[in-house]
């Protein structure tokens, strides 16, 4: 099989002898994807499990990623859920936005000291800018804020001239039109569409972490709603501790765990985007 031509070959034998010794000592397979959720990567997960001979029944399920497609992030859990009764993510690095959802899939969390877990809440393409992203709780956010700010001028400026000996009826009326000129211009940018896109996305999210929990039984009770709409940021590091309050089983990596990131090193602090990598059972797919 083709091998990862950005690694040497000394280092790819020590990579394999390491991944194999793990999956015999902890009777699991040993998947390694690094890179973004795309639907190239599904392909070569499918390919993957479609190759597979090895018949054991769990997986130690390494990712590292910035995010990408929820759809693809979805079908490589169902995947793994569809081949293995139980599964285990570890996280040693970044694992972000839709690789939370596919760890979503898992029976349990390995998160090492660095690993990082982030919110739901999907990014999508700004309108004035096609080359950055936003989170779609920006807009919910703007929008609650926005009522918020109403009430107050409202309460604050019918109080006042209730106190100046202005009927109740009269007050609010003079009340709700100068609100309303405060707050309009403002309002007017929201784009309704644009909302609505938001709130699909987020539902999207939601209804996929549902599907995927009812598998994995790990996630905690009303923590998939705190994944989709609970975090201040996209970028919100979920560490360690934090996975604990979400997942019932989140644990630090075992000796066997630590050795295999000592040997893969770079493979899985940093996500890639120039290449995928994966292996089963210290064995390569063909990543091109």
């Amino acid at each position: 099989m083709k091998r990862v031509n950005s690694m040497a070959a000394p280092k790819k034998m020590k990579i394999v002898e390491v991944a194999n010794k793990i999956a015999h000592e902890k009777k699991c397979d040993v998947f390694l994807l690094n890179g973004d959720m795309s639907y190239f990567s599904y392909i070569k997960v499918r390919e993957q499990f479609t190759w597979r001979k090895s018949k054991n029944e769990k997986l130690l399920f390494i990712l590292v990623t910035y995010g990408g497609s929820l759809d693809v992030a979805y079908r490589v859990a169902r995947l793994i859920q569809n081949n293995y009764s139980s599964s285990s993510s570890l996280i040693i690095g970044p694992c972000k936005s839709a690789g939370t959802l596919c760890v979503c899939g898992s029976n349990e969390v390995v998160v090492s000291d660095v690993g990082e877990l982030g919110p739901l809440d999907v990014q999508v393409l700004r309108e004035d800018d096609i080359a950055s992203r936003e989170s779609g709780l920006v807009v919910k956010e703007s929008i609650q804020q926005l009522q918020e700010q109403a009430l107050s001028i409202f309460n604050k400026i019918s109080f006042d001239l209730k106190g100046k000996g202005i009927s109740y009826s009269k007050a609010s009326e003079i009340a709700v039109n100068i609100t309303k000129s405060i707050i309009s211009p403002i309002s007017e940018q929201i784009n309704p569409l644009r909302l609505g896109e938001y709130e699909r996305y987020l539902r999207i999210a939601s209804k996929y972490g549902e599907r995927l929990e009812k598998n994995s039984k790990n996630l905690k009770k009303d923590c998939l709603s705190r994944l989709v709409t609970g975090y201040p940021d996209h970028g919100f590091v979920i560490d360690r501790d934090e996975a604990k309050e979400l997942f019932h089983k989140v644990r630090d990596l075992d000796e066997y765990e630590l050795e295999l990131v000592e040997n893969f090193a770079e493979h899985v602090f940093e996500p890639v985007s120039d290449r995928m990598i994966f292996y089963i059972n210290g064995e390569p797919v063909p990543s091109e």
